[in-house]
């Protein structure tokens, strides 16, 4: 996974996450959360 995409556009890319893998998704929103 390209990270460097997440790091320029976070909620670009949890949104693309969810819909590529909604599992990846929770993951990522669970980091954000903590």
């Amino acid at each position: 996974m390209p990270r460097r995409h997440a790091d320029r556009a976070p909620e670009m890319s949890t949104k693309v996450t969810l819909i590529e893998k909604p599992d990846l998704g929770r993951d990522l929103r669970r980091r954000d959360a903590v």
